[in-house]
């Protein structure tokens, strides 16, 4: 059936660039279809934001950027801001700007969804001249917003903390993907070992572990329920950090009995060079006869070398699960790892339908997905 008039308008879809637009035709179908959770049939609006550079002397050093978005779908509107990080100077000047630009077409009310936090790894202050970003992008973000920015929805936090480092109370709202990947990983030790082989969930550190611990044991217990032939532990990690790029795995607390002859379960909430990840793989698989590594994120960062090291033959890491919160399609650098089906992709589409229905409606978010 078709829904009543929204209070905040009718409902338009911006991505912040054109990696961006499949995903939101993705969604405008599943809305628009008035099937599953989406009961009230809800037309959808996509608007996209075109950016370029005013360009002299043929110099690139002096580009200037630009903006094109017109007011139509976006003036009176409900309006849906989809990007991601990480969070370079682009990735953050282009949102500023696509909000600026928003508040000036007058949008009745703006969301924002970066399903990647951009500099959601800057939690805290690196060394005595580096300070913590990740407050500072939000307020960012928001004084962009002017009052008309109103949620910020981001999968996965890299810090917990980030949720209170707007101005405005509950500007920055988490959902969660884990859940989702997690489950992926376990159906398929199912489908390629059966029920023979017991898996280990080992986050790689405290910090995971404890950010985790709920979404593991909702999944254990889930499966515990459904599949109750396969085996299920869980243990913690242990690193030490020196600083935001280096840190040294130290092994794995608790019993340890569990892992020979099981497969290996790392998760996270991102890869990003993948140190972390195939350091530890290769430190159990050295000390253990495990039988399999794979490991499972959020946010697929890959950057540089870590498709290269991923893909390699005596890589330890079998698997890498990650969702698409970083659109991976137009990445030629992640070619090799999903030729090889060493990469597999867990899809946020139909969830980010039904976070931007449900916001659209004034639902919340978090329980009813």
């Amino acid at each position: 059936m078709e829904g009543p008039m929204n209070i905040n308008g009718g409902l338009t879809i911006v991505p912040l660039t054109p990696a961006f637009l499949p995903y939101a035709q993705a969604v405008k179908e599943m809305i628009e279809s008035g099937e599953g959770p989406f009961k009230i049939k809800t037309p959808v609006d996509i608007a996209p934001i075109k950016f370029g550079e005013h360009k002299h002397d043929a110099d690139p050093r002096s580009a200037e950027p630009y903006a094109k978005l017109t007011k139509k779908h976006i003036g009176g509107h409900d309006c849906f801001l989809l990007g991601s990080g990480p969070g370079t100077w682009e990735v953050i000047g282009k949102y500023q700007i696509a909000l600026k630009y928003l508040v000036g077409r007058e949008a009745r009310r703006i969301s924002m969804i970066a399903g990647y936090f951009p500099l959601t790894r800057s939690d805290k202050d690196d060394g005595e001249d580096i300070l913590a970003m990740v407050g500072m992008i939000t307020r960012i973000f928001e004084d962009a917003g002017e009052g008309q920015l109103t949620k910020i929805i981001a999968a996965d936090l890299h810090a917990q903390q980030s949720v209170v480092g707007g101005k405005k109370t509950a500007l920055l709202v988490e959902v969660s993907m884990a859940r989702r990947v997690l489950r992926k990983m376990l159906l398929d030790v199912i489908d390629k070992y059966g029920y023979k082989v017991p898996v280990v969930i080992v986050p790689p550190d405290k910090g995971a572990y404890e950010r985790f611990k709920p979404i593991i044991k909702m999944v254990m217990d889930e499966f515990k329920n459904n599949h109750p032939d396969l085996t299920i532990h869980h243990r913690e990690g242990e690193k030490f950090r020196t600083d935001s790029t280096m840190a040294t795995f130290l092994g794995v607390t608790g019993d340890t009995s569990v892992l020979p002859g099981a497969i290996i379960l790392c998760f996270d909430d991102e890869i990003a060079k993948g140190d972390t990840v195939i350091n530890t793989a290769r430190a159990l698989r050295e000390k253990y006869p495990i039988i399999d590594y794979w490991a499972g994120v959020t946010h697929g960062v890959f950057s540089y070398p870590a498709p290269e090291r991923f893909s390699e033959l005596d890589c330890p890491v079998s698997r890498v699960y990650a969702s698409n919160t970083i659109p991976f399609e137009q990445r030629p650098e992640l070619t090799k790892l999903i030729t090889q089906k060493k990469f597999r992709l867990v899809s946020w589409v139909d969830e980010l339908a039904k976070i931007i229905y449900y916001r659209h409606l004034g639902e919340s978010i978090r329980n009813i997905r």
